[in-house]
């Protein structure tokens, strides 16, 4: 499966509220891997269709609210 990553002022995320239910600090599964799973799903429904740009690690660090780190590293475990 391939996905482009390219950095862009173009928001193409899902509503940033419903992100935040995607990551809860409170669950033993790290929020990398939370945030690993939801990208997967997302991508075999066909909410991240392939060869479409994801927002940038900047903005969805925000969206999420995590670190970059975070999203960084769950985006290379893709």
């Amino acid at each position: 499966m391939y996905i482009e990553l390219i950095k862009s002022t173009e928001n193409s995320a899902p509503n940033p509220v419903a992100l935040l239910s995607v990551v809860n600090p409170e669950v033993a599964t790290s929020l990398h891997i939370q945030i690993r799973e939801h990208f997967q799903s997302g991508i075999q429904s066909g909410v991240y269709p392939v060869h479409t740009r994801l927002p940038s690690e900047r903005q969805l660090a925000e969206s999420f609210k995590v670190s970059r780190m975070t999203v960084t590293k769950a985006i290379k475990e893709l």
